[in-house]
């Protein structure tokens, strides 16, 4: 085995930063909301586990503290955040409002482009862009992320809090935590395995939000 497997080999491109992949963007207010929303959608015995630290001005969540709480849930959810923050892989979450611009890279005409959730109108309320690595036949997706190694989650903080903790479960599990794995990371037909996975997703960080 190579001595860069630990980043696919390519150490370039995927940096781990003592494995704090996870890293919460914007400016404290939005991070406090992400944060709470990653919380509130697992269960309530493992919440507190779920910590942000501080590197370089950047803030990410703590891998030290989740691998502390190991055994204490069995989770589905909790485990796919564990392995987000350890995997070598680099992943992004926002609660962003209407106005936030950010970009993604369309292949299909090499170029990057800028949107928001105002320009991409209601249907959408999170979006993940995943990085440029087709998994399955159905990752074959011409928009990726505009930023090379790092997948990019976006949700919309105009709704109600319980709708951004099913989204930004949503987006975790269902995208990025696949990608990372290797596995299928993308939407493909409504009401297929992958669709009614997403679904499962959801009802489960509804089910844990409604736990307070």
């Amino acid at each position: 085995m190579s001595p860069y497997q630990y980043a696919a080999n390519n150490p370039v491109i995927f940096i781990d930063i003592n494995g704090d992949s996870l890293e919460i963007v914007g400016d404290e207010n939005q991070r406090q909301l992400a944060l709470e929303a990653i919380r509130q959608g697992l269960p309530p015995e493992v919440r507190d586990a779920v910590q942000l630290m501080e590197i370089n001005g950047k803030f990410f969540v703590s891998d030290i503290i989740l691998n502390e709480a190991k055994g204490l849930t069995k989770s589905q959810e909790f485990l796919a955040l564990r392995q987000i923050a350890n995997s070598p892989g680099m992943a992004q979450l926002q609660i962003a409002d209407e106005n936030l611009q950010f970009q993604y890279f369309d292949k299909s005409i090499g170029q990057s482009v800028t949107t928001s959730f105002g320009q991409l109108g209601e249907a959408f309320q999170g979006i993940t862009f995943t990085t440029d690595i087709a998994n399955t036949i159905y990752d074959r997706t011409n928009i990726v992320s505009n930023v090379p190694g790092v997948n990019q989650s976006f949700v919309r903080s105009s709704m109600s809090m319980e709708n951004i903790v099913q989204l930004t479960a949503h987006e975790l599990y269902g995208h990025v935590h696949p990608q990372l794995m290797g596995q299928r990371a993308s939407h493909y037909r409504v009401g297929d395995s992958f669709d009614q996975k997403i679904m499962q997703i959801m009802q489960r960080a509804l089910q844990n939000f409604r736990r307070r």
